[in-house]
């Protein structure tokens, strides 16, 4: 998928899980003693893992975002930005001016 006016590919379509892991002990913070077991079961790739990094404390994640490798996302349907939009839309209107010039009889 491409933006219409200028042809910027779209960009993947991610979706955010939270707390995608829990720690064996079920505390509010992890310890040294605690392992991570997935709490994330689907089939979707892994794009970016968010962690969280508090003072003196091992960093634990927080969220991961997670891709279906098929879905991509424009965020303006077909354009990629407001002046993409925008000047499509001016391109036509001009288009269409032009050959309405051309077509009246004087």
């Amino acid at each position: 998928m491409m933006c219409a006016h200028c042809g910027k590919p779209a960009h993947r379509q991610l979706e955010r899980v939270d707390n995608p892991f829990f720690m064996g002990s079920e505390s509010s913070r992890p310890t040294d003693g605690d392992k991570y077991t997935w709490r994330y079961r689907g089939n979707k790739t892994i794009i970016r893992t968010q962690w969280h990094r508090p003072d003196g404390l091992r960093p634990w994640p927080v969220c991961v975002y997670v891709w279906d490798g098929e879905t991509w996302d424009l965020k303006y349907h077909p354009f990629c930005s407001l002046t993409c939009g925008f000047a499509y839309g001016k391109g036509a209107v001009r288009k269409s001016l032009r050959a309405a010039a051309r077509t009246v009889p004087r």
